[in-house]
């Protein structure tokens, strides 16, 4: 079984931009005994795909807020595909960098125990 965990926790890079755009776009193909799930932190980028819908388990971890677009209508938008569970959070983008500015030590523990609970 395979997990996959999409963030920028540790920076944002032109090569981590290119992974997660290959992952989301593949998730509608994935065959669901190669990945049972994805994990999802502020995937921005998601935004531009979704008209894809996940053959696996996808928990999406949105900001409070991107200056980009509006995360309650992005959220609606991808609760309407089987597979897809929105969590909304009290924290910026970045919460899970302890380099970002918007780095928030409670939202980080909260979410890697979840993840642990979730993974385990």
């Amino acid at each position: 079984m395979c997990i996959i965990i999409v963030s920028d926790i540790f920076g944002r890079t032109p090569e981590l931009d290119k992974l997660c755009h290959a992952i989301i776009q593949d998730s509608e193909s994935l065959k669901t005994k190669q990945v049972k799930h994805m994990f999802c932190f502020y995937s921005s980028q998601i935004r531009h795909f979704q008209r894809i819908n996940p053959s696996c388990k996808v928990d999406f971890v949105m900001p409070a807020f991107e200056p980009d677009f509006s995360i309650e209508e992005l959220s609606e938008q991808l609760l309407t595909k089987d597979n897809v569970t929105i969590h909304n959070t009290l924290y910026l983008h970045g919460f899970m960098n302890k380099r970002s500015k918007n780095f928030s030590h409670s939202g980080y523990n909260k979410y890697v125990d979840w993840l642990r609970e979730k993974i385990s």
